[in-house]
């Protein structure tokens, strides 16, 4: 079948891609509204597909007949390679465009990186919480933190992959802080410039909160001393009375618990009955003598 120019759309033009912290975004200019209802498909192209597959392309599955003049192919790009894209224009009466493709060649190594937004707050008692805007999977993010108007003591530390958000703690309460960011993009091995530095006061502790930590402190702090009490305490009353156990002809089915008990209430006063029977022991005998001296 042969078409003539009538059955033929017009290609979109300057197609080009805008890619930002490895974010890839094709666009197009559309053709004249005067043409109708029009919509667009796009197809990529890497560097597999042109030299080891005959050329072929592959639909971009989320850009077919579209109506927006732009696409996100950043699924699209997997290495760091040249991608090749291109659109056409189609419509419902199955006429289509040319295909338009994109010139130069793409390498998402040239991707323009700047540095994220962050936010900087309070985040309870001498401590604040930092948050930083997602870039994806392939970010890490290098923070800078120092006191405001020390700015010759930074401090500087490196969050994970997909770690987006940190708090720092042990702080001076009272005082402010001051914090910006660097975005690092690990498949290209490239970073961004420092974000815009934002400062945040650290709350001090409040009096209701010193009243309450210098309560629990004296509380912590007393029951070593009282456990250190109670040995002492137990120390000098085994000194005083030591517990004696009980004779084996006390003990049932020789004798009743009720002898028991008035043995056991007997050892708690021994040193005084000790002292009465030493007495009653002497007066006795200055009252009734030996007798076996008296008859000698």
């Amino acid at each position: 079948m042969i078409l003539d120019d009538a059955d033929w759309l017009p290609p979109p033009e300057n197609v080009s891609i805008v890619s930002i912290n490895l974010n890839h975004i094709l666009h197009w200019q559309p053709i004249p509204k005067s043409w109708g209802n029009v919509t667009y498909s796009v197809q990529s192209q890497g560097e597999f597909e042109r030299f080891y597959k005959n050329n072929t392309w592959n639909d971009v599955s989320d850009c077919l007949s579209i109506s927006k003049h732009q696409c996100n192919v950043t699924s699209e790009v997997a290495g760091n390679v040249l991608y090749a894209f291109r659109v056409r224009s189609e419509q419902e009466d199955q006429r289509t465009s040319v295909w338009a493709e994109m010139v130069p060649l793409f390498n998402r190594e040239t991707s323009i990186l700047i540095p994220p937004k962050i936010t900087l707050q309070a985040h309870g008692s001498n401590s604040l919480r930092l948050d930083i805007l997602d870039f994806g999977e392939y970010f890490q993010f290098y923070v800078y933190i120092w006191q405001k108007e020390k700015e010759d003591q930074v401090k500087s530390m490196k969050l994970n992959r997909m770690v987006t958000s940190t708090s720092f703690d042990q702080l001076e309460g009272g005082s402010e802080y001051c914090v910006n960011v660097i975005a690092y993009a690990v498949p290209i091995n490239k970073n961004s410039s420092r974000s815009d530095s934002v400062c945040a006061k650290v709350p001090a502790l409040g009096h209701k909160a010193l009243i309450i930590g210098l309560v629990l402190a004296f509380v912590f702090a007393l029951v070593p001393l009282a456990l250190v009490a109670r040995k002492v305490i137990r120390a000098l009353l085994y000194s005083c009375c030591p517990q004696v156990d009980i004779p084996d002809v006390l003990k049932e089915p020789y004798i009743g618990q009720k002898m028991v008990n008035s043995f056991y209430a007997g050892e708690e006063k021994c040193d005084s009955m000790s002292n009465v029977e030493l007495h009653d022991l002497i007066t006795s005998q200055e009252k009734f003598p030996d007798k076996s001296q008296t008859f000698r």
